[in-house]
């Protein structure tokens, strides 16, 4: 998913875009619904958590998403 964009000076750098369909994806995979907010958690949980030493996986996108359905177990105890 990496890939070289360039600045409005013409200087390239590497990006690693992950978009909503990329948790969408996970979510199905793990048969679980989560709303558009929820979703978008997912990607600050992500984001937030982020080590440059290991980059980013499907394991963080799935952490995460486990990370909220938990956290509606305990909400609802």
């Amino acid at each position: 998913m990496a890939h070289v964009k360039y600045t409005e000076d013409n200087v390239p750098y590497i990006s690693n875009d992950w978009h909503i369909a990329d948790v969408e994806s996970v979510c199905e995979q793990m048969d679980v619904t989560l709303t558009e907010d929820e979703m978008e958690e997912v990607l600050h949980i992500v984001a937030d958590s982020f080590d440059a030493n290991y980059g980013l996986a499907w394991d963080n996108f799935e952490w995460a998403i486990q990370d909220i359905i938990d956290g509606r177990k305990n909400e609802d105890a």
